[in-house]
């Protein structure tokens, strides 16, 4: 192959990426449109449509979400052990919060990777430290009411096990 056809092919595969970086791009905002006409023909036809889910990159991290969950967890149970009262979802983000500002303080939380999460962020993690499908065995928590988090009463051993119980009765 001499020198010139090298530089034909180098110049023909400048070429084709130009034009494939093209219709990708053309590709994607029809693609975008045909979704958004979809959810229109949808809702006329049946009155509704399911909102297409969105998951933003920071929330892609699992142990992102984990860490946070556990942070929960641990602000439940510190309010549980100071108070010995369930912790309200504004209880569990002003903690985690605070919590969070005190990594950030003594370098153990990287605001370069993980950002510091906002209040639905902290109030789904909440409500994540009672729901199975996220723990192996038994929830950390325990949701007592709406909005109300305390400690799983399954996790401690008499008598401290009544006394969780007597206190979930009350709130629920």
């Amino acid at each position: 192959m001499s020198e010139d056809d090298i530089a034909t092919l180098r110049r023909e595969h400048r070429e084709i990426k130009k034009t494939l970086g093209e219709i990708q791009k053309t590709t994607a905002f029809y693609q975008t449109r045909f979704g958004m006409a979809e959810q229109i023909l949808t809702a006329v036809k049946k009155g509704s449509a399911k909102s297409p889910s969105y998951t933003p990159e920071f929330l892609r991290d699992p142990q992102y979400i984990q860490t946070i969950r556990n942070l929960c967890v641990q602000a439940i149970y510190s309010r549980w052990n100071l108070q010995k009262e369930p912790s309200t979802l504004v209880h569990v983000y002003y903690s985690v919060e605070r919590k969070i500002r005190e990594m950030v303080n003594n370098r153990q939380w990287n605001t370069m990777t993980w950002k510091i999460p906002g209040r639905k962020t902290v109030d789904r993690r909440t409500e994540e430290t009672a729901a199975a499908k996220h723990w192996p065995k038994e929830t950390p928590c325990l949701c007592v009411r709406a909005g109300y988090y305390m400690p799983n009463p399954a996790l401690f051993e008499e008598p401290m096990r009544s006394e969780l119980l007597k206190i979930a009765e009350k709130w629920s």
